[in-house]
């Protein structure tokens, strides 16, 4: 009687390790989550900091409603040019080849670099070559 209770404390005992064993082995093995956010740093010349981001910190994205100059000139008041330097999204979207994702570009470089000084600029934007820089070049002002 003594022997069986021995051989169950030890199958117990066994069992116990055994499934601490595979616990510890699932808590070494898994991945480890963190909250850690890596940013770079802008490599565009003339910035030194990064523009991410710190955690935490507020973000506001653009919104068509919002522009970096309050003043807009409409396409009368320009000789039906547009201004690329007061326009919006609704009315760089009329000049050919130039869509809302272009438009929202162009924007972030003038509100990034500031006001455009040469249409030439225009060709520093991902998505504007010398084709569609040709078309824009007679429809606008800066």
């Amino acid at each position: 009687m003594m022997r069986e209770k021995r051989e169950l404390t030890v199958l117990v005992v066994f069992a116990a390790l055994l499934m601490l064993g595979v616990i510890l082995c699932n808590v070494l093995t898994a991945p480890v989550s963190s909250d850690l956010v890596i940013s770079y740093p802008s490599t565009a010349s003339g910035l030194q900091n990064s523009q991410a981001p710190s955690v935490g910190e507020e973000t506001s994205a653009y919104s068509p409603s919002e522009s970096a100059d309050t003043q807009t000139n409409t396409a009368d008041e320009t000789g039906g040019k547009v201004n690329i330097n007061t326009a919006d999204v609704e009315e760089l979207c009329r000049l050919p080849g130039i869509g809302e994702v272009l438009a929202g570009r162009i924007i972030g470089y003038r509100q990034e670099y500031g006001p455009y000084t040469d249409p030439a600029q225009l060709k520093n934007i991902k998505g504007i070559g010398d084709k569609v820089y040709e078309k824009l070049l007679p429809m606008v002002t800066w």
